[in-house]
């Protein structure tokens, strides 16, 4: 959802499975950008998700993560809820994936470990 959401603020188009059987099917942009997502939240470099992700983004991994994303929305925010807060396509093929909420309405949470201690605080974004 963090991915998504900063897509949406930096105005880049939302995201398309990558193809399944195809010579470009691993999608290095989404890769780097999932895997600075992923370090942003607190993640180490050699974890599994980074491991698993070193030559780009395959369809497996894409529908895997985003079926898990839309579960859990789901259960927290309810079917209205994810429809109109969480991630939605634009109904045509090959669907491409966006963050429901306008971008000028985005607010996220970034968490930074506060000079000369271990705690983390946070500090609030929002796009104009």
């Amino acid at each position: 959802m963090s991915w998504l959401a900063r897509r949406a603020e930096e105005g880049k188009p939302g995201v398309t499975c990558p193809p399944k059987k195809d010579p470009g099917a691993l999608n290095v942009e989404y890769k780097r950008e999932y895997l600075s997502e992923y370090a942003h939240l607190g993640d180490e470099t050699n974890s599994s998700i980074a491991v698993r992700l070193r030559e780009g983004m395959d369809k497996i991994f894409f529908e895997e993560t985003k079926t898990r994303l839309l579960d859990r929305l789901e259960k927290a925010l309810g079917p209205e809820g994810a429809r109109r807060y969480g991630v939605v396509d634009d109904g045509r093929r090959p669907k491409q994936f966006r963050i429901a909420v306008p971008r000028g309405n985005i607010r996220r949470l970034d968490w930074t470990i506060s000079a000369g201690t271990s705690k983390l605080a946070k500090t609030s974004s929002r796009t104009q």
